[in-house]
């Protein structure tokens, strides 16, 4: 949140266009998914299930708060209405009962009773752990204010931390003594009181702010506002009204956090909390850190749109990310959405989720021609085809149309679909804009060599088409293993896969570095499963096609990245090393190297990274950080998270990720999102609330491992998600890593929207098993630099404090 003055009052109806701004991206090559109708779910005879919600395992705690003392000088009043008005929904559409509704208003919403009622939810038998869904809503003021000097455990953006304003909070003009003032409710806190939440009753909570700077909460004056002839408010109390002391919630931090299971994985015991706000709930923010939130005709803003879309028929199709899709709102005010499952169904159980490959799209102007939020940054080429779809719910299996893309730009593309189909009731029902969802079927200019000795198997993977799997590259036979990408072995009816190794790239011209390694796809197929067979090639074509990819500039035109290990300092971490990412002689660049313990599998010593905004153009920069594991074909964002690595015991978990903060927009000209790289400023990947260091491990059986870690760097926010690919092993599961560093920006003009990327190599050697040789590190993806077209694996990954607690020093 952020704010520091009244905020939000009047309300006006204003035509702006629907929250287009941030879904996946596009996906050069995507896996396909069964199309099971979940359970909790009915058929709409068209195709797609609506979920039917089970009121009673619904719980909320509402909080509105118009009346904060001071002879109304603060006062609001739209706060209390909104209050209500939400309560009403979730009674009467999502038939929640009243008994697990707390609702606290004005002089009721005091900071104890705030405080008290989280701790309640968190103690409730009622609420039964991973099935019930937790809802926690406020409107009211809020602030932003100086971090204290003693908090450095804790990331905030400008050194200012946001927080909500209960009811009885002290403001700096009051005559209150010193030991009787009451302080506002720091971010840090409302992170910590998530946690313990989630601890104990699972990770199916939503957190809405109807307040100013509430994007933030999630980590954030504000220019513009609405017609002043509409008697605006604002939802804001300034920062010279309010100081927060070191010792704020001393008490809730130096709780135990006891167990925590961020994952379907191993417990760990966590000393610290980073990572647990995305990670423990969903948050819907009425505005990025560096914006107000409004009220008009006594309503909030964001509050009115996002119930005209919650009552709407439709709203049993919503994820929460296509929840925040669909709500219109003013340029001057952009709700943010944050967190791991903003992917889920609103308000559903946690299986319930969106497919991750279908892509934001929304008409435009021309009626047979769509803006699709993927261009040629994640691969989009012109002539791919799309299948359209109404919802992005994985259980959505009928596609009303399908499209080609016409044009490709740098962060979007356009699409055209028939005449004919421009009639098609789905699109007649919801007008212009609406927002629709494509998913990649057919890659245009992808080839990939397939080398089978068994020719007419080949044939039968190539032609087949009523196995229910489509190729979405081109498979190119070839006749010899030498120009093969990906060989296919038949043994009865046992089909087994290889990577081609001997390739040559400077990535992996020192043979000796990687002998070792398993080039073997690590899962076979039946021959009798052509569908099964198709999916691997895709998954294969995928992941090498986002590896190899180019960006069109260095990155270090925008970024310095440095690779360092790290030593513990107390409850944080500092370098412990020189850069490790050095280029050698005549500018080809050589993997990272590291040793792995030979007993427990694991890295001695936890990774991070340094990265610094050096543009002398743009102001703000995000960035991004991919994984890619070439042994299970995963790629994931990078969390830099808590997980499930038990010490001395290697973890091959792959569900870790961080998803990017979002906010409605235009899919042509995107507003600003909140960034946190700004400029001349550094991110260290290791050392704040959400990003923990990162740790090495080998697999059991396995000597030598290759991972690679991917940056991104753009002038403005993107959307990795239809990058991302799972495990191709399903004893690990799926993969959605997602990592995202983001303060606001100036729009940026089309025509000086700018990326670049950089790939890293890794290679992990279990200890004894032979000797590095003396060569160094990473790549560029720029022009002049090249990637491997499939090198390998998943090693890498985050890992808690615990888990390494032997190698930190006291």
């Amino acid at each position: 949140m952020q704010s520091t003055a009244p905020s939000r009052k009047s309300r006006k109806s204003l035509k702006v266009k629907p929250s287009v701004n941030n879904n996946r991206s596009d996906t050069k090559v995507l896996t396909t998914q069964d199309a099971a109708q979940p359970k909790g779910t009915a058929n709409d005879g068209n195709g797609a299930t609506f979920f039917t919600h089970n009121g009673e395992k619904i719980f909320a705690l509402i909080i509105g708060i118009n009346d904060y003392g001071h002879d109304g000088l603060y006062n609001l009043k739209g706060a209390v209405t909104d209050a209500k008005r939400f309560e009403k929904f979730i009674r009467t559409k999502l038939k929640v009962p009243n008994t697990n509704i707390s609702y606290l208003h004005d002089k009721k919403a005091t900071r104890s009773a705030i405080i008290k009622a989280f701790r309640s939810l968190e103690n409730n038998k009622a609420i039964v752990k991973n099935d019930a869904a937790i809802i926690i809503y406020y409107a009211g003021h809020g602030s932003v204010v100086e971090k204290p000097k003693a908090w450095e455990d804790w990331f905030a953006p400008d050194d200012r931390i946001e927080m909500l304003c209960p009811a009885d909070m002290t403001l700096s003009d009051s005559d209150v003594p010193e030991n009787r003032r009451v302080e506002g409710i720091p971010d840090r806190t409302i992170s910590r009181l998530l946690l313990d939440l989630s601890t104990a009753k699972g990770d199916n909570i939503t957190l809405i702010l109807d307040c100013c700077h509430s994007a933030g909460m999630n980590r954030g004056v504000g220019v513009g506002g609405p017609d002043p002839t509409l008697q605006p408010g604002l939802r804001r109390l300034f920062h010279d009204q309010i100081k927060i002391s070191a010792k704020c919630d001393s008490d809730i931090y130096s709780r135990p956090i006891g167990r925590y299971r961020p994952c379907d994985g191993d417990e760990v015991q966590v000393t610290r909390f980073s990572g647990s706000l995305w990670d423990s709930h969903v948050l819907l923010a009425a505005c990025s850190r560096h914006q107000y939130a409004w009220e008009v005709h006594e309503q909030g803003l964001f509050t009115t749109a996002l119930l005209k879309v919650l009552e709407e028929d439709t709203a049993h199709e919503l994820t929460y990310q296509s929840l925040m899709h669909r709500l219109h709102m003013p340029k001057y005010q952009r709700p943010h959405w944050d967190g791991r499952h903003s992917y889920r169904r609103l308000f559903g159980p946690p299986e319930e989720a969106a497919d991750s490959h279908r892509i934001l799209c929304c008409r435009t102007h021309q009626k047979t021609r769509f803006a699709l939020q993927s261009g040629s940054l994640l691969g989009t080429t012109e002539g791919s085809e799309f299948e359209m779809f109404k919802t992005d719910l994985v259980s959505d299996t009928q596609p009303f149309a399908t499209a080609s893309v016409v044009e490709v730009r740098t962060f979007h593309s356009y699409l055209t679909i028939s005449s004919e189909l421009n009639q098609h009731p789905a699109l007649a029902a919801h007008g212009d804009v609406h927002p629709w969802y494509a998913r990649l079927t057919k890659a245009a200019d992808a080839k990939l060599a397939v080398y089978c000795k068994n020719s007419k198997f080949l044939t039968r993977v190539v032609k087949t088409d009523a196995c229910g799997t489509k190729l979405i590259v081109a498979v190119d036979p070839v006749l010899t293993k030498g120009k093969a990408s990906l060989i296919l072995t038949v043994q009865g009816n046992t089909i087994s896969f290889d990577r081609h190794g001997e390739e040559k790239n400077p990535l992996f011209n020192e043979g000796s570095l990687v002998k070792g390694f398993p080039w073997k796809i690590p899962r076979t197929a039946r021959a009798d499963d052509i569908a099964f067979v198709r999916k691997i090639i895709n998954y294969y074509a995928h992941f090498s096609y986002h590896l190899t990819r180019k960006s069109p500039d260095h990155i270090k035109k925008f970024v310095s990245i440095k690779m360092i290990k790290l030593v513990g300092a107390g409850s944080n971490y500092k370098p412990a090393s020189e850069d490790m990412l050095q280029n050698t002689a005549g500018g080809v660049s050589q993997p990272v190297q590291v040793e792995v313990d030979p007993e427990s599998g694991i890295s001695d010593a936890p990774y991070g990274f340094i990265i610094h905004n050096v543009c002398k153009v743009y102001e703000h920069l995000y960035v991004y950080l991919l994984y890619f594991d070439a042994s299970t074909l995963q790629i994931g964002m990078v969390g830099f998270i808590l997980l499930p690595v038990p010490s001395r015991s290697p973890s091959r978990h792959p569900d870790i990720w961080f998803s990017s903060q979002k906010s409605p927009g235009d899919i042509e000209n995107p507003h600003p999102v909140d960034s946190r790289l700004g400029k001349n400023s550094q991110l260290k990947l290791f050392e704040s609330q959400d990003m923990t260091p990162i740790m090495f491990s080998l697999p059991k059986g396995q000597d030598v491992d290759i991972c690679f870690f991917q940056f991104f760097v753009a002038t403005e926010s993107i959307d990795l998600e239809s990058m991302l690919q799972s495990s191709i092993l399903p004893e690990l599961g799926a993969t959605r890593a997602a990592f995202r560093m983001e303060t606001s920006q100036a729009p940026v003009a089309p025509d000086a929207r700018k990326w670049a990327s950089m790939t890293i190599p890794v290679v992990q050697k279990r200890r004894g098993h032979g000797v590095f040789p003396n060569t160094r590190h990473s790549t560029e993806t720029g022009n002049s630099s090249t990637h491997p077209s499939t090198r390998n694996n998943r090693t890498s990954r985050a890992a808690t404090p615990s888990s390494y607690k032997k190698t930190t020093s006291s």
